[in-house]
């Protein structure tokens, strides 16, 4: 990702990460939904996937950045404000050390 201080290439970077955000969510919806996979069965642990309070989460790790990445975070949500008013997603940006904290990644050994 590039220096938030380029700011054209960071916009951009922002705006297509969250079209793969989008892109993402349509084709799960589409596999497991989608009129033309009539023998395609919902996963059984996902069965509640659009029950009321549930929740869908997208977590982005960014390698090589430190601090609060909470900004990359609101600007994404903010180019998919529509999209979030329907699918009531939540964004989660984090750097690698956090996220391997939070033990989403682990350290590749050298």
């Amino acid at each position: 990702m590039p220096a938030k201080n380029n700011v054209e290439a960071f916009k951009k970077e922002v705006t297509e990460i969250s079209q793969k955000f989008m892109d993402s969510l349509q084709l799960t919806c589409g596999i497991w939904f989608g009129e033309h996979n009539r023998n395609v069965t919902v996963p059984e642990n996902c069965t509640n996937f659009l029950r009321y309070g549930e929740q869908i989460v997208f977590v982005l790790v960014i390698k090589n950045r430190k601090g609060n990445l909470v900004y990359i975070a609101d600007m994404i949500k903010q180019l998919l404000l529509k999209e979030h008013r329907l699918w009531r997603f939540e964004i989660v940006v984090l750097n690698e050390d956090d996220a391997f904290e939070k033990k989403l990644v682990i350290h590749e050994e050298q």
